[in-house]
């Protein structure tokens, strides 16, 4: 190890849950626990106690532990045990969402959304932050990322469309109470905010996402040529922000916005006759 270097501090230190503080990316890559799982995180943590200590930062931001945090709160635990992680003290930003991420990874099965979420957020870092691991490797960014969480770019980008998607409606995706195709057609539908209020008022979210598309009403499937627009529909927003460096006169600019206007009466016309 290089001379002066931060060590990781090995001694467990036993902090006020009054002082930790909440890591400022922690609400927006994850969801907290359905109220089940936290309790039954609890029981475990009362019967069995704390199996593994929380990391935190000297100024006792948590790293990783958020949820066992929360199930302390709950059982009114005083404190809990940590490692102050004085190693992390200077690290580039890239770096401490990088440990909180790849922890996230390690310790739990994230929904599809939550990893999303993830490499949403190593993309804009990596863009902004030049990190070395992807800038010397070549190959699309987009491709070397999702290959970290198993994926596709493909299919990183399929689940990077449904954030646009409101959170409670992406908490559903993740917690398999809202298929993904479902959550694909909400998407280019005037009914994801509708649909959003009633799974927060208690609705089960597919229920209410078929009774918003109609499907549960027995509307027969697109046909294959509703379906080439909806996916163009669901595609051009993206299109336009990709070609966007490419498109220098008039009549390209004239050319997408014809497409759109056409697309958006289409959606629309077929939305009228449901």
């Amino acid at each position: 190890m290089a001379k002066g270097k931060k060590q990781r501090d090995p001694k467990r230190s036993q902090i006020q849950l009054r002082r930790l503080k909440p890591h400022p990316q922690q609400a927006e890559l994850f969801d907290e626990l359905p109220p089940a799982e936290l309790k039954a995180m609890a029981i475990d943590m009362a019967t069995n106690g704390l199996q593994h200590a929380i990391d935190v930062m000297p100024d006792f931001t948590i790293l990783r532990g958020h949820k066992r945090v929360a199930a302390a709160k709950s059982l009114g635990w005083k404190t809990i045990e940590a490692v102050i992680r004085h190693d992390l003290v200077g690290e580039p930003l890239e770096g401490v969402v990088n440990f909180v991420i790849t922890d996230n990874l390690l310790r739990q099965q994230l929904g599809p959304l939550a990893v999303a979420r993830c490499f949403q957020m190593e993309q804009a870092l990596s863009r902004t932050g030049n990190r070395r691991q992807f800038a010397t490797a070549g190959g699309d960014l987009r491709d070397r990322l999702a290959k970290r969480y198993g994926l596709s770019g493909r299919q990183m980008q399929r689940y990077v469309e449904l954030l646009r998607l409101p959170r409670v409606l992406q908490a559903a995706v993740d917690q398999g109470r809202l298929p993904m195709t479902l959550a694909a057609r909400l998407l280019n539908s005037s009914h994801e905010q509708e649909v959003a209020d009633a799974v927060e008022a208690g609705a089960d979210p597919k229920v209410a996402a078929k009774e918003a598309l109609g499907s549960a009403n027995g509307s027969p499937p697109l046909k294959p040529l509703e379906e080439l627009i909806w996916i163009l529909g669901r595609k051009l927003p993206r299109l336009e922000l990709d070609q966007a460096p490419l498109i220098k006169s008039d009549y390209q600019r004239k050319v997408l916005v014809r497409m759109r206007k056409f697309i958006n009466q289409i959606l629309s016309s077929s939305s009228k006759r449901k």
